[in-house]
């Protein structure tokens, strides 16, 4: 079951949904806030992760995989693009392999956010 609402994620996906949400922003506004988001990664033990975030969300808004609605960082509700992309990430968790067909459930490329 996808949970409705923000409050009902675990911390995990608490953190990796305002970070790709303040990422958004700040790449829609043209400003930075990879050090803000780093360090929130850190903060919460997984120094590691933001970097690859950082890169699958690069990829998305470079290769133009269509517009993804991503919400407010405040938002209590979750887009069905948001569910998208967490469930993207959790396939990359995985492995075996998942990165292509993970770019490939965003469909044809054109212009994103």
């Amino acid at each position: 079951m996808i949970p409705p609402a923000f409050a009902e994620l675990p911390f995990g996906e608490k953190l990796v949904l305002w970070a790709l949400r303040l990422w958004v922003r700040a790449h829609t506004d043209d400003t930075n806030a990879h050090e803000f988001l780093n360090t929130g990664f850190k903060l919460a033990g997984a120094k590691a992760a933001y970097p690859a975030l950082d890169g699958l969300m690069t990829v998305l808004a470079t290769a133009g995989y269509g517009n993804v609605d991503i919400r407010m960082p405040n938002c209590a509700e979750i887009s069905h693009g948001e569910h998208r992309i967490l469930g993207a990430i959790a396939a990359l968790q995985q492995g075996h392999g998942a990165e292509l067909s993970v770019i490939k459930t965003f469909g044809t490329p054109e212009p994103v956010f």
